[in-house]
């Protein structure tokens, strides 16, 4: 390799880099302020149904106060359904991210050494079909495989795979079977929990979109330090 291409090399490389983490920054920023938007409403009405509540030994169910009360619960329900419904789409959105740009940088690198036969004629689909492609062509599974990062992201695939098909319901609008790792990792991540009538929707609290982003970020920082390497 000349020194022309080998500069052409290195500044692609960084470019490469710089995209992402400016893709990356925008969605810590997307989720700061997806976040701040409804905490100050949350806070108030938590704050006055405090303090309706230690009045209502004094109050009757005629008065004033107990309807407010009421219609500040139901509030306040309506505001955590709607929370939660903006954190799920975060992480949808996060997870296409990442598909999208592990599709991409495979369809790039084949296009580069073989006009795109190698990843065209590489099975699978999705994070799979790239995962595959990594191996076959780089010759290593790192940072897929057993790593915990891609363990990781496997089951946040079918947390991902529930909010698109199951509305974020473990069964779904219907009696679907329940995936038991998909409950397991529920019960272990914190940030999730289980709420409803039913006791089957997942509620997604900030932190785990926080942890969710910043796993996924370093996983593809990794991913791009392989490629890099191999180039």
């Amino acid at each position: 390799m000349s020194e022309h291409q080998d500069n052409s090399a290195q500044i692609y490389k960084k470019l490469k880099l710089y995209f992402l983490e400016w893709e990356i920054a925008n969605f810590y920023e997307f989720l700061k302020s997806l976040d701040e938007g409804l905490d100050v409403r949350r806070q108030e009405l938590s704050k006055n149904i405090d303090i309706l509540d230690s009045d209502m030994k004094t109050i009757n169910n005629n008065d004033e106060r107990h309807k407010e009360l009421i219609n500040l619960r139901v509030e306040a329900e309506q505001v955590k359904g709607f929370t939660n419904l903006l954190r799920q789409s975060f992480l949808t959105s996060l997870y296409s991210f990442m598909e999208l740009w592990l599709m991409r940088e495979c369809h790039l690198d084949s296009m580069r050494k073989d006009g795109g036969h190698s990843f065209n004629s590489t099975e699978g689909k999705g994070i799979e079909k790239a995962k595959r492609y990594f191996i076959k062509i780089m010759k290593s599974d790192y940072p897929f495989g057993t790593s915990q990062d891609w363990l990781w992201i496997k089951k946040f695939q079918l947390l991902r795979d529930c909010i698109i098909h199951r509305r974020g319901s473990l069964t779904g609008l219907s009696d679907f079977e329940v995936d038991s790792t998909l409950v397991k990792f529920v019960q272990n991540e914190q940030g999730l929990s289980l709420f409803g009538t039913d006791n089957k929707q997942i509620f997604v609290e900030f932190e785990f979109c926080l942890k969710s982003l910043q796993i996924i970020h370093r996983f593809m920082i990794k991913v791009l330090a392989l490629e890099t390497e191999m180039e």
